[in-house]
């Protein structure tokens, strides 16, 4: 338990340092904030029931008090680490000067916790006019765009700072006096030449077929990550289509190996009977990548197990070598032992 505990903990600390990025930029992406948010509170529920398994156990083996307490104050500390990443989070999310959050325990219950803070300054993001730059910077350049404090003429001179200069996005806009009139037809016109959604569709389509039958080997975790994300990005542009799902999943299944191919096979109904009793109408695509994030957790576990073995063999072999080369005689130690055993005799 404290090997899987490890791996979420792990997971919080790769949390903490993406948010922290994320936040500090100046065109805050809410949306990947408050996805990494909720993974933070899956990784939270898990570590709470290990945890749970954890104290259980060494109560169970009467294991002295010291031991448990000392288990319960360091449980106390990663718990405090969490809400305070919580809370921190929510406060750029709610764009207030402080806020409390909460977080899930496994019981249902919640805790929150206040942080005062202090934002760093923030830059826009800049944006060439290249297909594949278009959903990101968009995301950000969204809170301006849809910002109610702000005049259009502000928010034109905002586009016209977050495009590079010289490049086809710049050119596409500058050809428009910066007036309140022409805000929105420059915008339209950015859309159009830069941002359009079937172009951006077909790259992304094009993309993903790409990666399930590449011939370059992918960890199970990479092809996950990776599948998710263009999978997201289709979704956030609502061209996420049970058309495209119906498309897509022979494809990404003919990526498998034949053991996680056979494995798929054998749960593939047991994952359709369980949406179907939690109400969930799920596309064979989604099961299917439900399938593959479970499949990658466990491959992250074992990747994990196996390098604490490693780490613990390395460290015996160590420690048996440190204990032979001390229990070989020098040479200086037997030239001194011959002197005493030749003086015994001459006695």
């Amino acid at each position: 338990a404290k090997r899987r505990r490890a791996f979420y903990r792990r997971q919080v600390k790769v949390l903490e340092k993406e948010l922290s990025e994320l936040l500090e930029q100046e065109l805050v992406d809410y949306d990947g904030a408050r996805a990494r948010l909720l993974r933070m509170k899956e990784a939270a529920r898990k570590i709470s029931e290990y945890d749970e398994q954890i104290i259980e156990g060494m109560l169970d083996r009467d294991e002295p008090e010291e031991d448990v307490d000392s288990e319960q104050e360091g449980i106390g500390e990663y718990r405090d680490l969490i809400y305070r990443i919580n809370a921190y989070t929510n406060r750029h999310l709610e764009g207030s000067s402080s806020s409390t959050e909460e977080i899930e325990t496994r019981n249902g219950s919640t805790v929150g916790k206040s942080v005062p803070m202090k934002f760093p300054k923030l830059e826009i993001r800049k944006f060439c006019g290249k297909l594949e730059d278009w959903l990101p910077w968009w995301a950000q350049f969204k809170s301006i765009h849809e910002s109610t404090a702000l005049n259009k003429v502000e928010k034109f001179q905002y586009l016209v700072q977050s495009l590079v200069e010289g490049t086809r996005a710049a050119d596409v806009v500058k050809v428009y006096h910066c007036t309140e009139e022409n805000y929105d037809k420059a915008i339209q016109a950015l859309k159009e030449r830069c941002g359009n959604e079937d172009a951006i569709t077909d790259m992304l389509m094009r993309e993903i077929v790409q990666l399930v039958t590449s011939r370059q080997k992918l960890s199970l975790t990479k092809l996950y990550d990776q599948l998710e994300g263009k999978l997201h990005s289709l979704e956030s542009m609502g061209r996420k289509t049970k058309t495209d799902c119906d498309i897509l999943y022979p494809m990404v299944e003919a990526s498998f190996s034949e053991d996680l191919l056979r494995t798929w096979k054998r749960v593939q109904d047991r994952y359709k009977s369980d949406s179907e009793h939690n109400g969930e109408s799920l596309t064979k695509l989604e099961l299917l990548m439900q399938f593959l994030k479970e499949e990658a957790q466990r491959e992250d576990e074992i990747t994990l197990t196996l390098a604490n073995v490693k780490a613990s063999s390395q460290d015996r072999k160590r420690k048996i070598e440190t204990i032979e080369e001390e229990s070989v005689p020098t040479a200086a130690g037997l030239s001194t032992a011959a002197r005493v055993v030749t003086s015994s005799f001459k006695k």
